[in-house]
């Protein structure tokens, strides 16, 4: 492997969860995540399968992050965890900055989610001060019961 590259990895994990990790050595920490000595989150869900799901190699500092998010709006955002969001409930201040991100990196206004618009063009804009809605019953996506982002259930959504 060149200097200064590494790898950036992808676990799929029980319960329909993700983990995206960081290592020069992919082999050793998939053994740590397998026998209890990884990730919290790789330790309430456990891996699934004898390989990651994904590896990419990255030079990249951000790309553990990006990935993250990546896979986010991939597979829901309460069922990925890795970069900089670790813990296993984010706050509501971590759940709206990923969920700019996302409607930023797929061209969606970030207060109400829709298209053919940027935030400061936002016919909701006075009327939305985040992008989360109370919603009374469950996302099927992120299982979340009372705040959900409409992107958890629209980008990446396959159902």
């Amino acid at each position: 492997m060149p200097e200064n590259y590494f790898y950036v990895y992808v676990l799929r994990l029980a319960h329909g969860k993700y983990y995206v990790g960081k290592t020069t050595n992919v082999k050793r920490r998939l053994v740590e995540h397998r026998t209890n000595k990884g990730a919290a989150f790789t330790r309430e869900h456990r891996v699934l399968g004898t390989v990651p799901y994904r590896i990419h190699l990255c030079s990249n500092v951000f790309a553990e992050n990006m990935y993250t998010i990546k896979y986010m709006s991939q597979f829901g955002i309460d069922n990925v965890r890795g970069g900089m969001w670790t813990r296993d409930t984010l706050t509501l201040h971590e759940r709206e900055h990923i969920v700019r991100e996302i409607a930023t990196a797929t061209d969606r206004c970030y207060l109400c989610l829709g298209t053919g618009h940027m935030a400061a063009q936002c016919p909701k804009g006075k009327d939305s001060s985040t992008p989360y809605k109370t919603v009374e019953s469950g996302c099927r996506r992120c299982l979340c019961l009372s705040l959900i982002s409409p992107i958890v259930k629209g980008v990446g959504e396959t159902t």
